[in-house]
């Protein structure tokens, strides 16, 4: 058995964050959706795995391919849709059954195993994993009869439906898909849609809905990150370790399950309530409070009177004093001067709105800080309102310490 991730995407709806990082490789709670697919697919025994690559394709290749060395990259090219993605790997996946996973995808990897057992049992079947929750008219719609047959499969469905699952992007599928896949026409949106070859396929075989019981997010819009950080902190933590070349401090106060790599350095003061997630090589303190569902990746630095909350500091990003951070995700090497405020709450207490592509998205909720990119840097004293975005690479000066609106 094969598999094949999707990575080709650009993440638009991701910016800032997705100006320099392929969406795949964005981090959350210590590792990458790519980095989470390849490590379910291994624990099963399937190590002969292929990723489509296009949008930034030598980062993935550098990072993955560093790790995991017997990966097989496949460029996309043009892109002309998912049908089309996957039919640019027909010569690595040959005649074998193969999973299709989305690479932007963070779930409950315990599908990955319940799918494989259900293909080796029954090998003439495609089976199409579902979610249930709300806001199908964002996803797909997976239609199904009571034995959980798949029926019809609708992209972003006009209304919401009460007795369909949304389309997890997790697939399984035999060789014989491929007739359906290879005759593939444009669909109105011009593209090879792989839901076609799967609508296709249910004419004359059978496809099982298989449900994932835990979690799954599809990480497009930059508050999924958060969400899904903690959903997955409240996980893990249980395994969370503090590594035995970090340095502790007399002084440190440590509470919960708190990870914490190794190199780091925990100054005295420093009070950390968990889960928080602390990789390699940062510097934590003095005198500092990080609160629960924060991840900082490598080489972060907080330092001296500085509040950190449920938040996430991408490699080399500091924050060295007087500051507060809040339900915000900062990009990498990033510096927040002396004095920086994130403000994550409205006073009428509504919900946040974020501008994403142009357009202003409800995003359900009452606290969210600031999105900012790589590599922005914050004078003295700057306030940042709730739901701004900031692009890659801008300095805020001074005379602009007060940001109200996103910065492009």
């Amino acid at each position: 058995m094969k598999a094949l991730i999707l990575a080709a995407g650009i993440g638009k709806r991701l910016k800032p964050l997705t100006d320099n990082v392929p969406k795949p490789l964005l981090k959350i709670a210590g590792k990458s959706p790519l980095e989470r697919s390849i490590d379910a697919l291994l624990a099963i025994g399937v190590s002969d795995i292929g990723i489509i690559v296009d949008f930034q394709s030598e980062l993935i290749e550098e990072e993955i391919g560093l790790k995991y060395p017997d990966i097989e990259f496949i460029p996309q090219g043009e892109p002309k849709g998912t049908g089309h993605a996957v039919k640019r790997a027909s010569e690595f996946i040959k005649e074998s059954p193969f999973f299709v996973i989305y690479g932007d995808l963070l779930f409950d990897t315990e599908i990955i195993n319940k799918m494989h057992k259900l293909a080796l049992e029954e090998k003439e079947k495609a089976f199409i994993s579902g979610f249930e929750g709300e806001n199908i008219t964002n996803f797909g719609a997976l239609f199904h009869n009571d034995q959980m047959e798949l029926t019809a499969i609708i992209e972003k469905p006009q209304e919401e439906v009460d007795n369909a699952l949304i389309n997890a992007g997790i697939y399984l599928f035999p060789s014989t898909i491929w007739q359906f896949i290879d005759n593939l026409t444009p669909s109105p949106r011009g593209e090879l849609e792989l839901t076609d070859a799967i609508e296709g396929f249910i004419q004359e075989q059978v496809a099982q809905c298989v449900k994932i019981d835990q979690y799954w997010f599809d990480v497009g819009r930059p508050w999924a990150l958060l969400e899904a950080n903690k959903k997955i902190m409240s996980i893990e933590a249980e395994d969370y370790q503090i590594s035995e070349d970090a340095i502790i401090e007399d002084g440190a106060h440590l509470l919960g399950k708190v990870q914490i790599g190794a190199g780091t350095r925990i100054r005295s003061g420093a009070y950390i309530e968990g889960p928080v997630y602390i990789g390699a090589n940062c510097d934590i303190g003095p005198n500092c409070y990080i609160r629960s569902f924060s991840f900082f990746d490598e080489e972060v630095k907080v330092g001296n009177a500085c509040e950190i909350k449920n938040t996430i500091l991408y490699k080399g990003t500091h924050a060295a004093h007087l500051s507060y951070v809040g339900d915000s995700i900062i990009g990498r090497k990033c510096n927040l001067g002396a004095g920086t405020i994130t403000a994550n709450l409205r006073h009428d207490n509504g919900n946040i709105w974020v501008n994403i592509s142009g357009k202003k998205e409800n995003t359900g909720l009452r606290k969210l800080g600031v999105i900012m990119g790589d590599r922005v840097k914050t004078s003295t004293n700057t306030q940042i309102m709730p739901g701004i975005k900031i692009k890659s690479g801008k300095h805020i000066y001074p005379s602009e310490a007060l940001v109200t609106k996103d910065m492009d």
